[in-house]
């Protein structure tokens, strides 16, 4: 029978070990945004953070993009960013509006955004339920939004770089924005691979008979 010294040790090694794991996933959310957004660390240093993005996909800033000319209309786009680990654009500056530009340029066309009227008419805000607000408010195109019958309700991006609503049945192109992929499925393999020998020690012998019950006796 497993005496109530012996439970105590147990689940005090799991926090401990919990806690360690936290810390160490913590701690490796700061390194990335050390090495991607402060030091621009360059790539022949750190490789595994090197240039991350599947190929065809573009890096800017801490995520994928990449631009489809195939006609699909708002929600058969989303659905197809989505089958790639990402979502139609969520624009968070002037200066990603202006990078995300240079593809509906060379394109041509129109392209998806992430921005939508659902929940209030003429009140947009992107696919995460952040409202649009200033100064991004200043990109739309003259005269738009100009939704008469309330059945434009998704954004669009020209090729001029200003922003127009559209009905969301209509056809156009579309960007997709996902994570960088290499790191996140280094993280990921990484987390995997933690939890695995966490999950291997807390279950050994060693740990239950040996040196650690030792310790904890003492």
């Amino acid at each position: 029978m497993t005496s109530m010294h012996e439970v105590h040790r147990s689940k005090s090694i799991e926090y401990c070990v919990i806690s360690l794991h936290n810390e160490l996933i913590k701690s490796l959310c700061c390194l990335k945004c050390l090495i991607s957004c402060h030091l621009k660390t360059p790539s022949y240093f750190f490789p595994a953070f090197a240039q991350r993005c599947p190929s065809g996909w573009t890096l800017y800033q801490d995520s994928c993009f990449i631009i489809y000319t195939t006609w699909k209309n708002w929600y058969d786009s989303r659905l197809a960013c989505q089958a790639e680990q990402g979502d139609l654009p969520i624009v968070t500056s002037v200066e990603m509006n202006t990078f995300l530009t240079s593809f509906t340029e060379q394109a041509g066309n129109t392209a998806w955004l992430g921005l939508n009227d659902f929940e209030a008419e003429g009140t947009f805000q992107w696919n995460d339920g952040t409202p649009l607000t200033a100064p991004l408010d200043t990109l739309w195109k003259d005269n738009n939004p100009n939704d008469p019958d309330g059945s434009e309700d998704c954004g669009g991006l020209r090729a001029d770089g200003t922003w127009v609503d559209l009905s969301c049945i209509v056809n156009k192109y579309r960007v997709c924005q996902r994570p960088n992929g290499k790191f996140c499925k280094l993280f990921l393999l990484l987390r995997l691979t933690i939890k695995k020998y966490l999950r291997e020690f807390m279950d050994s012998d060693w740990l239950k008979n040996g040196l650690v019950g030792g310790v904890f006796n003492m």
